[in-house]
C-alpha cells in the first residue's frame, strides 16, 4: 500500500514538474520578445514557440533529466 502511494506522489510531481517547466519556457520566450520587440516573422513552416510546444506536448511526465536538458537547449 505504501509503495502504491509513493509511485502516485512521483508521478504527480512528475506531471506538475512537465507543467512547471512548460510554463517557465512560455515566460522565458515572453520576456525576451518583449525586451526585442522587433522580431522578423519566421521564414519556415513552423516557429520556435510553435515547435517547443509541439515537442512538450508529447511528454505527460518531465524528469529531473529533461528539466536539465531543457536549461542547455
Amino acid at each position: 500500500m505504501e509503495k502504491n502511494k509513493q509511485d502516485r506522489f512521483f508521478e504527480r510531481f512528475q506531471t506538475s514538474l512537465r507543467e512547471h517547466l512548460l510554463t517557465f519556457n512560455d515566460g522565458v520566450i515572453a520576456i525576451i520578445t518583449i525586451m526585442v520587440l522587433s522580431i522578423p516573422a519566421p521564414r519556415s513552416d513552423g516557429d520556435f514557440w510553435c515547435d517547443a510546444h509541439r515537442i512538450f506536448i508529447t511528454f505527460k511526465r518531465a524528469m529531473k533529466q529533461v528539466v536539465i536538458a531543457d536549461f542547455f537547449y
